[in-house]
């Protein structure tokens, strides 16, 4: 008998299964067919990932992928453990489900259908459907699958604008000095160039991001491309103000996104308090937070936000202990929170790529590190990032990091490690040869296993690469 059923928000109908009567010796896993007989959330959710981003198919819960005759499953567990599956995807996943009763039982029949759109685990894996198994998509591949999603973003042609809504003065310069730093032909007709660049279409519609980078007017265009700045902070003598808040200063900042980004940092640079430190002879003036990072995290709010979001803007708001700036849309593809720092993909790539040339980024996918870097080497705590469905939120704390008793750490952890975690807690990070300048006579094999132990357990995070890799205190890790 064949039941079908809309359990939850997640599901709907689909059309009954060619399969009369239904046995699970009649079934063999492919591409779009996989079989689970006891499935769990873990599995399912990597099935549903794998068939959404390939060419979908139908899961059969209760059936063994060797097709031993199975006692079915339990239909309540099935779809608790479809719900928990769906939880561990990104962007949801949508689901029709069937009921089918076969002679060992109940079996539960999924469908997923193909999307435009590249789905992962919450831990940014992107898997496809490979045969009958599901495989983890890595390297160029996966870059190429990103770049071939349909973009609603900086791509998009701004059909209100034409040639004449871009400033070609700036234009000229930015080419002059791109050719200066790369390797672009001599010859190439100034449209040409537009067009390689992202800044406009054959016919010489500009695109969002050449109205971003170039344009003389882009918030009439692009109303939702600006920043609002406010201050919280508490002043002698504030009283409140009209909208029944009170801030000591609120700022709605537009132009162009160099524009932006160089406004917005010379006002937060203003409003910060400032001392002074004094080494020797030598006398220091120091903000609350390091300049490069509170430009490093201005530029990334730019650069990375999603444009194709209206009715909202960057938001910087200061308060007396943290400095928040908040950026409209999620993070982007198969980035996550636990795995920024290690995997790098652009939302906007001709805006990065032309603020990179306008001198605005440093280095191409090291900004998440130079935060870090920067902040541990001033003794701040690690900078706090939240994302959800709509919006990217980093936060600064003006705190700085509390000494802390080792005390905790010995049951767990060897001389070695201990000596390391001191001083990172005395020195903000650590480096595999000031680990072994700690601990002579260990071998530096022995000492990296020590670090990237500490790395796996979560307490230790890791930056840069090969010679510049430097190891810093996860946030809260050695206060639990």
């Amino acid at each position: 008998m064949r039941r079908t059923a809309a359990c939850h928000l997640a599901t709907s109908r689909i059309p009954p299964m060619t399969i009369p009567p239904f046995s699970p010796a009649d079934l063999k896993a492919g591409p779009r067919l996989a079989l689970l007989g006891e499935p769990d959330p873990d599995t399912l959710a990597q099935c549903l990932v794998a068939m959404a981003n390939t060419d979908g198919g139908r899961i059969v819960l209760g059936v063994d992928s060797d097709q031993a005759i199975h006692p079915g499953v339990d239909p309540a567990w099935a779809d608790q453990c479809l719900r928990v599956a769906q939880t561990q995807t990104s962007p949801h996943i949508q689901v029709s489900w069937q009921e089918e009763e076969a002679p060992s039982g109940t079996l539960i029949i999924l469908q997923v259908s193909p999307t435009d759109q590249l789905h992962s685990l919450l831990d940014g894996r992107v898997l496809v459907r490979a045969g009958s198994v599901n495989r983890i998509v890595l390297g160029p591949e996966l870059y190429s699958m990103l770049r071939n999603q349909t973009i609603a973003g900086e791509d998009a042609l701004a059909g209100s604008a034409s040639a004449a809504d871009l400033d070609f003065d700036q234009l000229e310069a930015f080419r002059r000095q791109w050719r200066r730093t790369s390797l672009a032909p001599r010859d190439e007709t100034l449209n040409r160039f537009l067009g390689a660049l992202g800044v406009q279409d054959p016919q010489q519609v500009p695109t969002m991001a050449g109205l971003l980078l170039f344009g003389n007017n882009p918030q009439f265009h692009i109303p939702q491309a600006r920043i609002t700045f406010v201050n919280f902070k508490a002043m002698p003598g504030q009283e409140e103000n009209r909208d029944g808040h009170r801030y000591a200063r609120r700022e709605e900042i537009t132009g162009t996104a160099p524009q932006q980004i160089v406004r917005a940092w010379e006002i937060v640079r203003n409003e910060m308090d400032m001392h002074s430190v004094v080494t020797g002879l030598e006398r220091e003036d120091r903000t609350e937070y390091p300049l490069s990072v509170v430009r490093e995290v201005l530029v990334n709010a730019v650069a990375h936000r999603d444009y194709s979001l209206t009715g909202r803007a960057i938001e910087i708001r200061m308060y007396d202990g943290y400095l928040e700036v908040s950026s409209p849309g999620s993070l982007p593809a198969h980035i996550t929170v636990d795995n920024m720092l290690d995997e790098h993909f652009s939302r906007n790539p001709n805006l990065v790529t032309g603020l990179y040339h306008l001198g605005l980024v440093e280095e191409l996918g090291l900004g998440i590190d130079l935060i870090y870097n920067v902040l541990a080497q001033h003794g701040h705590l690690p900078p706090e990032f939240d994302a959800n469905a709509h919006r990217v939120r980093v936060r600064l704390r003006k705190s700085k990091n509390p000494p802390r008793s080792p005390s905790h750490w010995e049951h767990s952890m060897n001389q070695r490690q201990m000596e390391a975690l001191r001083y990172v807690a005395d020195e903000g990070a650590i480096t595999n040869r000031e680990l072994r300048a700690l601990c002579p006579g260990v071998s530096a094999e022995t000492l990296r296993l020590d670090l990237n132990d500490l790395v796996e357990r979560g307490i230790l995070l890791r930056i840069g690469a090969k010679r510049g890799t430097r190891y810093l205190l996860k946030q809260s890790s050695l206060g639990k």
